[in-house]
């Protein structure tokens, strides 16, 4: 949308005309409703920032603050157009995350449902077949065979619990502490928490480049690049950080005094601020930390499915196993 904004104010058109076409465009009706009523307000005077900003439950503060400075500046169409590759790169980056995560959880929930159909419905005729010969069932099926059972005897207690478990986490990660909890959760996980620490990093340092080089305070940018940190602990920690630079201290010290980032960070922030060039290095920042965020991914994907594999082979073997052994028993009884 902000890619679609840009070129079309940069050719010439009306600003209610370029928010009609967009709104005939848009396939979300959210969007679409949204974007007729900026129009609407637009036409009866107002800018484009105003009528925005009454839509911030569906558009980001982030976006709207860019906006007005936009606005402000008379360089509305070059701030969309970094807007535009703003969100295009963190569109990117999640989808890769999505892909890092999606083969070993899929090839997990396939295993899990062609092991639960064999040991429900294929083991328990053999097993059923060498009770009647009089045969004894190996203890390694017995026990498998019990698991699966036991599940399925106990199927809605079992998953009553799971379901009221869910929801008591889903409502406790919705309050305050809850968010703490997991976010900083998030951060602990081993490998994992690395990188997505250097992806919520990367993104605050492209967030305050571009505001600070709009022409933003330091205060009044780090105030804004507060709303778009999707992690409560660092959220917590930047909001510190302001305050102690209201007292006068150094970003540099005061991130330091809350243990943002890491020390390639901090040290680009401390030469940032002693050359003046504050805005080209939160740049440089993400920059570096977006490719490391890429390069850990395709590490850690070329990790996950070989030790997935490895995993699910020794699991699937046991089970096998233990669906195989009735069967030699089976034709041990009969010879």
């Amino acid at each position: 949308m902000c890619n679609n904004l840009s070129e079309m104010i940069a050719s010439g058109l009306q600003i209610s005309e370029v928010f009609n076409m967009v709104c005939t465009e848009s396939r979300k009706e959210v969007i679409k409703e949204s974007m007729h009523n900026v129009q609407r307000n637009i036409e009866r005077g107002e800018t484009i920032y105003e009528s925005i900003k009454k839509f911030s439950n569906i558009y980001p503060l982030f976006m709207i603050q860019m906006i007005k400075i936009g606005e402000e500046s008379g360089k509305l169409e070059i701030v969309l157009k970094e807007l535009s590759e703003y969100y295009a790169k963190r569109h990117k980056t999640f989808n890769k995350i999505k892909a890092a995560l999606s083969y070993p959880i899929m090839v997990l929930i396939t295993s899990i449902l062609m092991l639960t159909f064999l040991m429900m419905k294929i083991v328990p005729e053999f097993t059923g077949i060498l009770s009647s010969t009089g045969g004894n069932i190996p203890i390694l099926t017995s026990t498998i065979l019990w698991f699966f059972t036991f599940f399925k005897d106990k199927f809605f207690i079992t998953n009553l619990v799971l379901i009221i478990a869910m929801f008591i986490l889903y409502k406790f990660s919705k309050t305050f502490k809850g968010k703490i909890y997991f976010d900083r959760l998030k951060l602990s996980f081993p490998i994992i928490g690395n990188i997505y620490s250097k992806f919520l990093v990367s993104e605050f340092s492209k967030s305050l480049a571009l505001l600070i080089s709009a022409g933003i305070p330091i205060i009044k940018a780090l105030d804004i690049c507060v709303s778009t940190i999707q992690n409560k602990v660092l959220e917590q920690k930047v909001q510190n950080s302001i305050r102690n630079i209201r007292k006068g201290e150094s970003i540099y010290v005061s991130f330091k005094k809350q243990g943002i980032g890491n020390p390639t960070f901090l040290n680009l922030i401390r030469i940032g601020e002693i050359c003046g060039t504050l805005e080209s290095m939160l740049f440089k920042i993400s920059s570096i930390f977006e490719y490391e965020v890429e390069d850990r991914l395709k590490k850690m994907v070329n990790f996950i499915e070989p030790v997935t594999i490895l995993i699910l082979a020794v699991f699937i073997g046991v089970v096998v196993v233990g669906a195989l052994l009735p069967i030699f028993n089976i034709t041990d009884s009969i010879d």
